[in-house]
C-alpha cells in the first residue's frame, strides 16, 4: 500500500455510523441489472473498498458469495455488524491494491463509490489477478446532478473547510482511469432521484470524506450553515436531488 491509499485508507475514520446511516442505495433497476448480466447465487464477488457494505447488501440478497475489501477498520467494523447474518459474506481485511485473495477466484469485481480512492495501475494488475478467465469488473456511482443547493453546500464547505480544495479536482483524471482500467467496457445509466428530510440532508453532508467532523474548529457553524440551506430549499420538508446510478461494466 503506498502513501496516497493509506491516507485514503483514513478519510473516513470516525465517519462510519453516519457513512451507513446517511448514505443512498442504489436504483432497483441498476441491482436488478447484474442479475441479468450473471451474478447470482453460484458467483463469486469481490466488492473492493465495500466500507459499512451497503452495496454489498444487494449482492448478498441475490445470494453471492461476497467477499468484503475494506481496509478501513471502523467501516469493516460497520459492515460486520450489519451484514453477519448473511453466510456468504466474507469480511477482508485488505486494500483495492492488495486484496490478499486467491488467483482466478473470483467472477466479479464491483466497486461502489470507491474507484477513485485506488491506485488505478496496481489496482489493474490486481483485478486481472484475482479474476476467473472472462470474469467482469462493474465500477458504479451516485452521481448527483449539480443545481442551487448543491452549489450552496459546496460554497459552504469552501468557506468552512480546514483545507479547502476544488469538489471537481480529480473528474478528469477518474475518467482517464476508467479509460486505463478496462479493455473495454459499457456504460448503464438509471434513475435513483433522492429525498431528503433534515436530518437525513445534514447526516448525508456530514457523510462525505471532505465534510467537516466535530473535531474541527468550524463544525458546529457548518452544521447550522447546512440547516440554513436546508430550510431555504426543502418544499414540505424534504429536498429532493436529481441523481443517477451509473455503472461501467467490463473486461480489464
Amino acid at each position: 500500500m503506498n502513501a496516497t491509499t493509506q491516507d485514503n485508507t483514513k478519510l473516513f475514520s470516525g465517519k462510519a455510523d453516519v457513512y451507513a446511516k446517511a448514505r443512498p442505495g442504489y436504483a432497483k433497476a441498476a441491482t436488478d441489472y447484474l442479475s441479468g448480466i450473471g451474478i447470482n447465487k453460484n458467483s463469486t464477488v469481490a466488492d473492493i473498498g465495500s466500507g459499512t457494505g451497503i452495496f454489498s447488501k444487494y449482492l448478498l440478497d441475490i445470494g453471492a458469495q461476497t467477499y468484503c475489501v475494506e481496509p478501513n477498520a471502523e467501516m469493516r467494523a460497520k459492515a460486520e455488524q450489519n451484514l453477519s447474518s448473511y453466510p456468504n459474506f466474507h469480511s477482508v481485511d485488505a486494500s483495492a491494491e492488495n486484496t490478499t485473495l486467491n488467483d482466478a477466484s473470483m467472477d466479479f469485481i464491483t466497486a461502489a463509490q470507491a474507484f477513485h480512492w485506488f491506485d488505478a495501475q496496481t489496482f489493474k494488475k490486481e483485478s486481472r489477478r484475482i479474476l476467473k478467465p472472462n470474469g467482469k469488473a462493474i465500477l458504479l456511482w451516485n452521481n448527483g446532478s449539480p443545481n442551487e443547493c448543491s452549489k450552496e453546500c459546496e460554497d459552504l464547505f469552501q468557506r468552512f473547510s480546514p483545507a479547502p480544495q476544488k469538489s471537481n479536482e480529480g473528474h478528469k483524471k477518474l475518467f482517464e482511469n476508467i479509460d486505463f482500467y478496462f479493455k473495454n467496457y459499457e456504460i448503464k445509466t438509471f434513475d435513483n432521484t433522492l429525498s431528503y428530510d433534515k436530518e437525513l440532508f445534514i447526516a448525508s453532508s456530514l457523510s462525505t470524506s471532505r465534510a467537516l467532523s466535530p473535531k474541527d474548529k468550524n463544525f458546529d457553524e457548518y452544521v447550522k450553515g447546512l440547516e440554513r440551506i436546508f430550510d431555504k430549499y426543502q418544499q414540505d420538508g424534504k429536498i429532493s436531488s436529481p441523481t443517477e446510478t451509473v455503472l461501467y461494466i467490463g473486461i480489464i
